[in-house]
C-alpha cells in the first residue's frame, strides 16, 4: 500500500477478484475481510507511530491544564470517601441511626465504586473516554447536592450508593485519560504528580468539615432537628457544588488520539495532536507538525514498522474489541502473565485494599 488510506477499498475489490475461487485459509473471502485486515494494519502503524510524535510534541501547557483538570477528579475522588468520617456522628444524631446500621453508609459507596469502575471502565474502552470523563464528575457532583437535602437515613444511603457509582467509574477513566495524552518517557513522572491531588481531596473535605460542622451540629440525638443540624448537609452540599464546578472545567477537552485512531477516526487523532502541539509552543515549522500529517500514511516502511510494533502496540492499547465475559477473565488473566507481574499485581491490590 503505497498510497493514503483512501486506497483500502480498491484494494480490497482487487484482492476479492485475485482469488479463484474466492478461498482464502479455507473460508470465504470478502471485500470486508480484506478492508478489515487492512484498517487493521493501518491502526496498529499509526499508533506505533503515535508514540514517537507524543514524545516529540513533549510536556508543555496542554498537559499542565489537563494535569489540573483531572487532578481535580481525583480529588472529588478521595474527597467522596472522607465525607464519610466527618458527617457520620451527626447524622447517626439526627436519624436516630444505631450503630449496627450506620456502616451502611460507607458500604453503599464503595458497592457503587466498585460497580462503576467496572461499567464506565468498560464504557470508555469501547465508546471513548470523552464522555465517561465528564459524566461520572457530573453524577458524583449532582447526587452530592441531593444527598445534602436527604430526608432520610435510608435515602442518604441511596444516594451515596449512586455518589459511588459516579466516583468509581471517574477514577480508573481520568488516569486513563492523562495517560494516553502523555509522552511514554514522562508518563511515571507524571503521574505521581497527578497523585497529589488525592491527598488534597482529603484534606479539602477535612477544611471544610472543620469549619461548618462545630457551630452547626446536635450535641446528642436528645431534641436533634435538622435544623440545628445542618454542619453536615453543608459539608456534602459544598463538596457537592465543588464537584460540579470541577465538571465545567472539562468543557472542550478533546477525545484522545490513542482512542481515535484504534476507532478508525485517524483524521481526529491528527486535530488533537496539532491542538497539542500549538498549546505546548511548537514552532509552526517544526518537523513535528509534518510527522503528524503523515500519521496514517501506510508505506511499505511503514508496515513493516507497524509489524514490528504489534505486540507492545496491541498491550498498550487494548479497548475491548472482544465483548462480555471472556473479555473480562482475558483482562485479569495478564495481570497474573509471569512472576514479575503477579506479583506486581498483588502488591498493589494489597495497598489499595489495606489503604
Amino acid at each position: 500500500i503505497d498510497s493514503p488510506m483512501a486506497s483500502i477499498e480498491d484494494l480490497a475489490t482487487k484482492s476479492e477478484r485475485s482469488s479463484p475461487l474466492g478461498i482464502v485459509g479455507g473460508r470465504q473471502q470478502s471485500s470486508d475481510d480484506v478492508k478489515e485486515a487492512l484498517l487493521t494494519t493501518q491502526k496498529t502503524g499509526a499508533l506505533a507511530k503515535l508514540q514517537e510524535i507524543l514524545s516529540n510534541i513533549g510536556v508543555g501547557g496542554f498537559h499542565w491544564r489537563l494535569m489540573a483538570i483531572c487532578g481535580f477528579g481525583w480529588m472529588a475522588d478521595n474527597g467522596w470517601t472522607q465525607t464519610i468520617p466527618m458527617i457520620v456522628v451527626s447524622v447517626q444524631r439526627e436519624f436516630w441511626v444505631a450503630d449496627w446500621e450506620i456502616g451502611f453508609l460507607g458500604s453503599a459507596l464503595f458497592l457503587g465504586m466498585a460497580f462503576g469502575s467496572h461499567v464506565w471502565g468498560r464504557w470508555a474502552d469501547m465508546m471513548g473516554r470523552k464522555l465517561a470523563f465528564n459524566v461520572t464528575l457530573l453524577i458524583a457532583g449532582l447526587a452530592g447536592l441531593i444527598a445534602a437535602v436527604s430526608a432520610s437515613f435510608y435515602m442518604l444511603v441511596g444516594v451515596y450508593l449512586v455518589i459511588g457509582f459516579g466516583v468509581g467509574g471517574n477514577l480508573p477513566v481520568d488516569g486513563a485519560m492523562f495517560a494516553e495524552f502523555t509522552p511514554k518517557v514522562e508518563r511515571g513522572k507524571l503521574m505521581v504528580l497527578l497523585s497529589v491531588f488525592w491527598s488534597m481531596g482529603g484534606f479539602l473535605v477535612a477544611l471544610i468539615a472543620w469549619v461548618v460542622i462545630p457551630h452547626n451540629s446536635c450535641a446528642s440525638t436528645d431534641g436533634c432537628h435538622w435544623r440545628g443540624n445542618m454542619g453536615w448537609r453543608y459539608v456534602i452540599g459544598i463538596f457537592g457544588g465543588i464537584n460540579l464546578l470541577s465538571m465545567l472545567t472539562r468543557a472542550g477537552l478533546p477525545e484522545t488520539p490513542a482512542f481515535l485512531i484504534q476507532s478508525g477516526d485517524v483524521e481526529g487523532a491528527k486535530e488533537v495532536l496539532r491542538r497539542m502541539a500549538r498549546s505546548n509552543k511548537i514552532s509552526p515549522d517544526s518537523e513535528v507538525y509534518k510527522s503528524i500529517d503523515e500519521l496514517g500514511l501506510t508505506s511499505n516502511e511503514s508496515r513493516g514498522s507497524a509489524r514490528f510494533n504489534l505486540e507492545e502496540t496491541a498491550e498498550e492499547t487494548r479497548f475491548g474489541d472482544e465483548a462480555g465475559l471472556a473479555s473480562w477473565v482475558n483482562s485479569v488473566k495478564v495481570l497474573f502473565e509471569g512472576r514479575y507481574m503477579k506479583l506486581t499485581t498483588l502488591l498493589l491490590w494489597g495497598i489499595w485494599f489495606f489503604s
